[in-house]
């Protein structure tokens, strides 16, 4: 029983691995839709951001809770910033991006920690979405 319990974690990280890096590779290709000079005044960010920085910090222990408020969040301000210099009507969510944000934070907290992984999750895909929509309608104009 202690075996198949093992494996069935091990499966799990697995998978958990494999969409750490396929949601890193579509954040990378997201920003690479922003143009440099709307990525340039990302708000809370004191650099400009590229899709390689904006991916890349994300991997620094601790940071990374300020470093995806810039990277998701500042996506979604920066996409609707472009959609609307273009005068296209699509907005992407930001408010779905923040709380996706703010509940990823709760991870340190145990026991806390499940529920909101779960909700942190939903939030996530629902604005992976909503980012997609407006990076497919930014290409389109």
């Amino acid at each position: 029983m202690i075996l198949f319990a093992g494996g069935v974690q091990f499966i799990a990280f697995i998978f958990l691995v494999v969409a750490a890096v396929y949601s890193f590779m579509l954040l990378y290709q997201l920003w690479k839709t922003v143009p440099q000079d709307v990525a340039a005044a990302t708000p809370g960010s004191f650099v400009p951001v590229s899709p390689g920085l904006a991916v890349g910090l994300c991997f620094i222990p601790f940071f990374t809770f300020y470093w995806q408020l810039v990277a998701f969040w500042g996506l979604g301000k920066n996409l609707n910033r472009t959609l609307a210099g273009q005068g296209l009507s699509r907005r992407v969510s930001e408010w779905t991006g923040l709380t996706f944000c703010i509940l990823n934070c709760f991870i340190l907290i145990p026991y806390m920690n499940v529920l909101t992984s779960i909700a942190a999750f939903v939030f996530f895909l629902i604005y992976l979405k909503s980012l997609k929509n407006g990076a497919v309608a930014l290409l389109e104009s």
